[in-house]
């Protein structure tokens, strides 16, 4: 190897470096970074090279001596990065990326140099302040290789863009030796179920199971097992007070892919789910996954009893179209209307006034004969409203709808004008007679009001005093008063 400097010059003129590299360079203890760090290959022989710099530059040369990785090879480890370095051939182009690929799984993402975090940034999280300290943890341990195939799983937003191989190489547990493909490869057709199932289980026999199953009704008959058995632990029956599991719509859609969606429903009220189901064969697909009832309501027997007896569509439809009446506040409506309407029905023997004027039934298993349809619901609801509810303890405030069946009722509602206590006496039916004598005023807030819906109890008794009751809201404030004392008499 031929070399620049001049013969003597080591001793005959002082090189321009600090003391403490002239040192180094008479004792032959200077490494190659500060070699070329200070320039000297022109300048000194790499005889001054400390022995374990000289054997890797004697082999690759000066100038790829100084692409190498040297923050790498420099580093304290159980592996001897020297060794396997010295184990490549010098003729390739990209010397590191060699030693790369070798010690990659070696070692702990951590631990890579900083040539390496870049090339193997999916290896590992980058750590900021701005880390809450419960996050930091999670990535020190990710960087570390210490998260587990079960952790990954349960936290899968955090870790499904990263290179997993490192941490399930690590993994003692991965006795099946899952890789990174085989688990993403799982989990974006299977994620959400098996976020599920795997509390229960053991998580790496399942996917290591599911693996190897040739066919996909191998694997759709392997899953439902599971998904059964999630199944079992929603439904209670009445004495059972177990807590159940909770799952959302998304949970239930994942699972319905495997059980079935029919049997499930029917264990809750077999005769209204059947009707249910009926209907949805006539719907698009995931009709009752895109409504605004969660499917978890569904489950509830009284809401099952009402849909059953109106029909699905027409309460979503009526629900989208009128200001979310049935679904607000968790679908505290739609979960009261059995208690409220249907349950020993108010006016029942009365054929203009109760809202179960029809009875449908099941046909021929395709249809349901005699159902409701969209306008027979309006009349329902317009039934309800007026002559409803059928118990004293809890009114629905139906201020709120809109929409088409507000236009075609508007003697059900109260002016906007009016004072919002006054408001919220109407429409949850808390106005007494007495109201009104002590504040005639409020009268004239009735001009195009069916007074007579925001009464709970029954005017019967006021209909001898006047033609109809329409006459109450028609009559001056002298014959209204008479009403009032007439009222007072009856105790009301």
């Amino acid at each position: 190897m031929r070399y620049k400097y001049k013969k003597g010059q080591i001793f005959g003129k002082k090189l321009e470096v600090p003391q403490y590299i002239l040192d180094k360079v008479y004792n032959r203890s200077l490494s190659f970074v500060e070699f070329f760090v200070y320039n000297l290959d022109d300048k000194i022989p790499i005889s001054c090279i400390q022995n374990s710099d000289r054997q890797i530059v004697e082999k690759f040369g000066i100038e790829k001596s100084k692409t190498l990785d040297w923050e790498l090879l420099n580093k304290r480890n159980r592996i001897n990065f020297r060794e396997l370095l010295m184990s490549i051939e010098p003729s390739g182009e990209d010397v590191n990326e060699k030693l790369y690929e070798l010690v990659k799984d070696q070692i702990r993402p951590g631990d890579y140099s900083s040539r390496m975090k870049k090339i193997y940034s999916n290896r590992l999280f980058e750590l900021s302040d701005n880390n809450d300290e419960k996050l930091s943890k999670e990535m020190e341990k990710f960087n570390n290789g210490e998260v587990s195939l079960q952790e990954m799983v349960h936290n899968w937003d955090l870790y499904k863009e990263k290179d997993l191989s490192y941490c399930l190489l690590n993994d003692k547990t991965n006795i099946n030796g899952i890789t990174d493909s085989d688990l993403k490869q799982f989990m974006a057709s299977y994620g959400t179920l098996v976020q599920l199932i795997s509390n229960n289980m053991d998580i790496y026999n399942f996917i290591n199971e599911f693996i190897s199953l040739a066919s996909d009704e191998e694997k759709k008959e392997y899953i439902k097992h599971f998904t059964d058995d999630i199944l079992t632990n929603i439904y209670r029956a009445y004495y059972d007070r177990r807590p159940t599991i909770e799952l959302n719509n998304e949970e239930y859609k994942e699972i319905f892919k495997y059980s079935s969606m029919e049997e499930f429903l029917k264990l809750f009220n077999e005769y209204e789910a059947s009707k249910i189901i009926i209907e949805l064969n006539t719907l698009p697909q995931d009709y009752v996954f895109n409504m605004p009832i969660p499917f978890s309501t569904l489950l509830n027997r009284d809401v099952l009893k009402v849909i059953g007896t109106y029909g699905l569509k027409n309460i979503v439809d009526f629900d989208n179209e009128c200001g979310h009446f049935f679904t607000k506040n968790n679908c505290e409506v739609l979960k009261s209307m059995y208690d409220l309407y249907l349950n020993y029905p108010k006016n029942y023997n009365d054929p203009n006034k109760t809202t179960l004027f029809k009875e449908n039934y099941i046909g021929n298993g395709n249809v349901i004969e005699n159902a409701y349809t969209k306008e027979e619901f309006y009349e329902v609801i317009r039934r309800m409203i007026k002559y409803g509810p059928n118990v004293f303890t809890k009114v629905p405030d139906y201020r709120d709808i809109t929409g088409e069946f507000r236009k075609m009722n508007p003697e059900l509602f109260l002016s906007d004008q009016a004072p919002e206590e006054l408001q919220k006496l109407f429409y949850t039916k808390s106005i007494t007679p007495k109201l009104f004598v002590e504040h005639p005023e409020l009268i004239e807030f009735f001009d195009n009001t069916n007074i007579a819906c925001g009464f709970l109890r029954n005017m019967d008794w006021i209909i001898p005093l006047f033609d109809d009751l329409e006459s109450i809201k028609k009559s001056n404030y002298y014959r209204f008063k008479v009403i009032i004392s007439y009222s007072k008499i009856q105790d009301v």
